[in-house]
């Protein structure tokens, strides 16, 4: 992956989500690469790039990365969990756009999975997650 595409890549997913007309309504700008802000109000979206390979053809790599991307929603309730998910689902299969020279050509939904993290003070409610993952083929001008 070429110099500086994980940061374009974070800025196009964040700019996407947070603005995308599924997805702003439910989670504004609480859109976060890999961790959130402690005492951020919910529902949020945590996305990170999973993996990123560069496929190998017979003349050597092919210059379009394939990139695991990881979103977990966070919710007070599971349903809640469930709806907002839903919208990320809505927003990003089938993404394709770009910006600053980072160019996803197709995004495509691979799996979803529910969880639960319980906080340390047992007396506290978890709190539900939804984890999907997507396979984004990206295409960057500086490599």
């Amino acid at each position: 992956m070429a110099k500086g595409m994980g940061r374009k890549l974070a800025a196009l997913v964040f700019n996407w989500l947070s603005s995308h007309a599924e997805t702003q309504p439910v989670f504004g700008s609480r859109v976060f690469p890999i961790l959130a802000p402690q005492n951020t109000p919910y529902p949020l979206v945590v996305f990170r790039r999973a993996n990123s390979q560069s496929p190998a053809s017979m003349s050597g790599t092919v210059e379009r990365p394939v990139v695991s991307l990881e979103v977990k929603v966070y919710e007070r309730t599971y349903t809640g969990a469930l709806d907002a998910a839903e919208k990320v689902r809505t927003a990003l299969n089938g993404f394709r756009g770009s910006l600053n020279g980072c160019t996803v050509q197709r995004c495509t939904f691979l799996t979803e999975s529910d969880g639960a993290e319980i906080p340390q003070d047992a007396q506290m409610l978890p709190d539900y997650t939804v984890l999907q993952t997507y396979e984004l083929r990206v295409e960057d001008e500086s490599a």
